[in-house]
């Protein structure tokens, strides 16, 4: 009965910190202390024909499994790694002896309370390279790559069927594939795991607030899924509603709200984890002209003023400025990407509109 009881009490600590660590918390001061195994589970070697180590080699498999799913170090190595003892993080080897102090010296897929150093300035905000995927044999995306820049308002430009929001699940790990390789901040989604996507902010085409609670109470809700305190959630609440001109709707109903109010709800809820990287796919589909426009203005200054990468894919050329980042997808394809300037320049017009149409037009002659 104590072992089932210590297996229980470690599963609520390793959940505790999968969440602090998912929220960015450093090594060092203030970092909490390091997860002691219980002895029945620690340093324990496969013994063939020793149910109690089989026992214990499964159970700590299953956490390690729960802390990086659909990737991390094997259970195999990890069940070797030096473990800590709980006095002051020393690392102890499986056979007891004393190993020389070091910081982070834990796999990282068992170190959970810390995090990786932040990535050089000139690493890209996303790296997509050679990105294929298929639905039953068709395929949808075809060695899709590129890459965002931070401080950038990025396009993605196709129409409908191009293959856009098959892209953005794969980015958000609702899809996934092993044909290419995803990046967010230089962190692998493959290798990486959940942890990859902490710098994420996302507002997806099909709306996902819940019309039965008021502004307020849908943002406290995604704020507290995020790990932020009550004060510090109402602080990003009320400063990301202003920004939107919607900081006397807290109380009110959602289901009240207008389809260009929602969206500004949905846009406000992405910022609140204060992401480097947010991905808008055709968030403004539905909405009439001067709507789209504000919301098109808002995300655009986002970038500019407060350094955030921006991917915003439409269908919608108005949507998109000369000094904008351009990508353009055609039948699972990139057909082109630079700037929008250059790339209108390329057309005898001069005009987005026109280059676009050469560029999908003559990869449907081509088809």
């Amino acid at each position: 009965m104590r072992q089932r009881g210590e297996d229980v009490s470690l599963h609520r600590r390793l959940s505790e910190r999968i969440e602090v660590s998912l929220q960015g918390r450093p090594c060092g001061a203030g970092a909490l202390p390091p997860l002691q195994l219980p002895r029945h589970v620690r340093g324990v070697r496969r013994r063939p024909g020793h149910s109690g180590a089989a026992a214990a080699d499964g159970f700590r498999e299953l956490l390690l499994r729960r802390v990086l799913p659909g990737g991390g170090v094997r259970p195999d190595h990890a069940l070797d790694a030096p473990r800590f003892s709980p006095r002051f993080g020393a690392a102890v080897s499986s056979a007891g002896r004393r190993l020389p102090s070091r910081d982070c010296q834990r796999p990282p897929s068992l170190y959970l309370d810390c995090v990786t150093a932040p990535p050089s300035p000139d690493t890209p905000a996303l790296s997509v390279e050679e990105l294929s995927f298929a639905y039953k044999g068709r395929l949808a995306l075809d060695c899709v790559s590129f890459e965002i820049r931070r401080g950038r308002f990025t396009a993605l430009l196709g129409p409908n069927g191009a293959g856009k929001s098959t892209l953005f699940g794969l980015l958000t790990r609702l899809l996934t594939t092993d044909r290419g390789r995803i990046a967010i901040l230089g962190a692998d989604l493959k290798t990486a795991g959940p942890k990859a996507l902490a710098p994420l902010g996302i507002v997806f085409q099909q709306p996902t607030l819940d019309l039965d609670l008021t502004v307020g109470q849908n943002l406290r809700y995604f704020a507290r899924l995020r790990g932020l305190t009550r004060s510090e959630a109402d602080r990003r609440i009320a400063r990301e509603l202003a920004r939107m001109d919607m900081g006397d709707r807290v109380p009110e109903k959602v289901r009240a709200l207008n389809g260009g109010h929602r969206r500004r709800v949905e846009i406000a809820r992405a910022l609140l984890s204060d992401p480097a990287l947010l991905l808008l796919d055709e968030p403004t589909v539905g909405l009439d002209v001067p709507t789209r426009k504000s919301i098109v203005g808002h995300v655009h200054e986002l970038a500019s003023e407060s350094g955030i990468a921006v991917l915003w894919a439409t269908h919608l050329i108005d949507e998109i400025r000369a000094e904008d980042d351009l990508v353009v997808l055609h039948r699972g394809r990139v057909v082109a990407s630079g700037v929008a300037a250059e790339l209108a320049g390329a057309a005898s017009s001069g005009d987005l509109e026109a280059a676009f149409s050469v560029l999908t037009g003559a990869r449907d002659e081509a088809a």
